[in-house]
């Protein structure tokens, strides 16, 4: 993997762009027209990100890849409850996820009154999509850039999650989960969150007073709305939490060195034998 050149160092000064030209390089095919050599250089890294990450056979996409974002809690207007002056604001979360190989945006919603925004709310969010979106395809390789979150997105809870994807979907041989560079985070995601947010604008008539106003707002700006209820759940950290678990939380590694997620740039998995072996 060409990404495995880099040390995280040494990509401190670089933009999104050219971070994401590190692990999608362009590789000659020999079939490029003339109006793709002669483009620029913007369209060349559009095609070459097109071709690796959009591999076809016949109508079947072998790949994908997706960016993965936690919108800022968006809160009711309006609260049923008018008779009680201290009630607190009903915070609703969404987590995003844009399908950059076929262009398409879903929104995973819920509110807190059923879940938190931690890790394990972020795991089932990603299975309850895979579910929806990967298991009944021909995908075999799964591409996901999210920010550098340590209590969201970079932790074991993740990491057995991937294991987990590569189990239900059997089709899908990889996953790599790659984390952009702090102050560079910004994605297609947040083109969602935008467009939410002028939808509202639009319309400064429309109140939202439950959790259903914002799923109903969201489909409004064109993205696919999925619900998260409290049966999707998932309590990842049981496989490595309980004393009989499959999985063991090592805070350290060879030699006694201390292991820390934060190092660490990319979470690479690869299905060895089916549901049986695999390595990271």
């Amino acid at each position: 993997m060409a990404g495995k050149k880099w040390s995280y160092k040494e990509m401190e000064n670089m933009t999104y762009e050219e971070y994401r030209n590190i692990f999608f390089e362009d590789i000659p095919s020999g079939n490029e027209s003339e109006d793709d050599q002669n483009g620029s250089d913007e369209d060349v890294h559009f095609a070459a990100q097109k071709r690796n990450n959009s591999v076809r056979d016949g109508r079947a996409v072998l790949a994908m890849s997706v960016c993965v974002s936690l919108t800022k809690k968006i809160a009711l207007k309006n609260i049923i409850a008018n008779k009680l002056s201290n009630v607190l604001e009903l915070w609703t979360l969404n987590l995003t996820i844009y399908d950059s190989t076929n262009n398409l945006s879903y929104c995973l919603v819920w509110d807190e009154s059923e879940a938190g925004r931690g890790g394990t709310e972020i795991a089932s969010a990603l299975m309850k999509s895979a579910e929806s979106t990967i298991s009944h395809t021909t995908i075999e390789h799964l591409i996901i850039w999210s920010d550098n979150c340590p209590g969201q997105n970079r932790n074991i809870v993740m990491m057995l999650t991937y294991l987990w994807l590569l189990k239900i979907c059997l089709n899908l041989k990889t996953v790599e989960h790659k984390f952009l560079l702090r102050g560079q985070t910004h994605t297609e995601t947040d083109h969602v969150h935008a467009l939410i947010e002028r939808s509202l604008k639009k319309q400064p008539t429309m109140e939202i007073c439950t959790p259903w106003d914002w799923q109903q707002l969201i489909r409004s700006a064109g993205a696919t709305v999925i619900k998260l209820n409290l049966a999707d759940l998932k309590h990842v950290n049981y496989l490595y939490s309980q004393p009989k678990a499959p999985f063991i939380n090592r805070k350290k590694i060879l030699r006694k060195k201390i292991f820390l997620y934060q190092t660490l740039y990319i979470f690479e998995f690869k299905l060895i034998i089916p549901a049986q072996s695999f390595t990271s």
